[in-house]
């Protein structure tokens, strides 16, 4: 096997979740993560919480990695990162994280590691032929933090000299906080770390659109920055293939500048920028170079890998929609709607619905009653599903266009490349505040 197809491999192998093969845009997100962190307690302003939102696939994730790994490289300051995947769903796992921020900030011993005392004691088990002696050994942590509050008096009983502010810092990151409920592990840490005013460190987490209820749900008090990812410009969707194709050359991989300005265009065209669709429509990519016996952009047919892109895409909107648990006349009236006005309040939203359900077959309303109890349940459930999103103002959006014309096809299936509706969205990104 060549290099090339090493290469390409390796590329095929990748989930639609990983990281970009090269980040590109999400500026001014990166720029107020960045400027939060330097404004941290004791000195600095308390409950700095950060909320990323946005429907799945929109890149939530790759920034949160993608800002731990600037802050790693901060010269001016000592930055430590923590990112969970998902909430913690024990209260074990709520201990790790907090010895984890106490190691990187306070210098405490690791959470799990050498840091260990052992104690073995043997018992007689009676019995027959069973019995015996059994050694059984326990293994406890030296030192255990419960809280933000216990870190910072750790940090004052070793009489750590050095100050906190502004040289050393954590940032915890913490994804998938929709799934947060009230009352549980997780809720007890981000409330504990979104209220405290002890130690430097910076809460951001991310989730679907309907993640800033769910925390105020679990506890959390107003939530003041809240930024919403949408779509990428064209021009940042260009410059992410490009980058990604020119990674292949590297590799091996033959063809000519114009090659990969052809190819990048039609892939971000077909994206419509969406950080999900961009790598779908580049694994399509990867897939066709790969059936060729010298891969090369210039052989390949890029028709087809966009067609075979389109499929996916569709199959995966298909998903969302099965998942709304939403009846297909409700999500069109839904999205009509949203065609006209771009954006729509949720007043305006839940009216759309209700006009629906009332020209609707009796049966629609009977399966609508039979899969929710009200319509808060409802418009969470859409939110979940990411066939809607919300933006920071509380307005209900289309997270992309192309969403909407398969919402809206009656018989769903889009031309190769088309890059989605004839319509804007005005909500590509919210724009970050100005921090205080």
């Amino acid at each position: 096997m060549s290099h090339a197809h090493d290469f390409l491999k390796g590329r095929l192998a990748t989930g639609a979740r990983t990281d970009p093969w090269a980040f590109v845009g999400r500026a001014e997100e990166i720029a107020y993560l960045l400027q939060l962190s330097k404004d941290l307690p004791p000195e600095g302003k308390r409950s700095q919480t950060v909320l990323l939102q946005g429907a799945p696939g929109s890149g939530k994730t790759s920034l949160m990695a993608h800002v731990a790994r600037l802050m790693g490289r901060d010269a001016d300051a000592a930055t430590g990162t923590h990112l969970m995947l998902s909430p913690p769903r024990r209260w074990e796992q709520v201990d790790e994280v907090y010895g984890h921020v106490a190691t990187m900030l306070a210098d405490a011993p690791p959470p799990v590691g050498s840091s260990t005392t052992q104690k073995t004691s043997k018992v007689r088990v009676g019995g027959g032929a069973l019995g015996g002696e059994h050694a059984r050994t326990r293994t406890t942590s030296p030192v255990t933090f419960a809280g933000a509050t216990s870190i910072a008096d750790w940090h004052r009983s070793t009489g750590t000299a050095e100050e906190w502010h502004p040289k050393r810092r954590v940032v915890v990151f913490s994804d998938e906080v929709q799934e947060v409920q009230p009352g549980g592990p997780a809720a007890a840490l981000v409330e504990d770390l979104h209220a405290q005013a002890s130690i430097p460190v910076l809460l951001v987490c991310a989730g679907l659109s309907n993640s800033e209820k769910r925390l105020k749900g679990a506890g959390l008090s107003r939530i003041d920055n809240v930024l919403t990812l949408g779509a990428l410009s064209h021009e940042e969707a260009v410059e992410c293939a490009e980058r990604s194709l020119r990674q292949a050359m590297e590799h091996d991989i033959g063809g000519s500048n114009a090659d990969i300005t052809r190819w990048a265009e039609g892939v971000a065209r077909a994206s419509d920028g969406w950080p999900r669709h961009l790598h779908t429509y580049l694994h399509e990519t990867w897939s066709a170079l790969a059936e060729m016996a010298g891969p090369d952009l210039t052989g390949a047919d890029l028709k087809r890998a966009l067609a075979k892109g389109d499929k996916a895409r569709e199959a995966y909107y298909r998903r969302r929609a099965e998942l709304s648990s939403c009846p297909p006349g409700v999500l069109q009236a839904l999205h009509n709607k949203l065609i006209s006005h771009g954006a729509i309040l949720e007043q305006d939203a839940r009216s759309t619905v209700r006009q629906a359900l009332r020209n609707g077959s009796e049966d629609q309303r009977a399966d609508w009653s039979e899969r929710f109890e009200t319509l808060d349940e409802a418009f969470d459930k859409m939110l979940s599903a990411g066939v809607l999103s919300k933006d920071g103002d509380g307005r209900y959006h289309s997270p992309i266009p192309s969403l909407t014309t398969y919402i809206l096809s009656p018989d769903p299936g889009m031309r190769s490349g088309t890059g989605g509706a004839t319509f804007t969205s005005r909500a590509r990104t919210s724009k970050a505040p100005s921090p205080n």
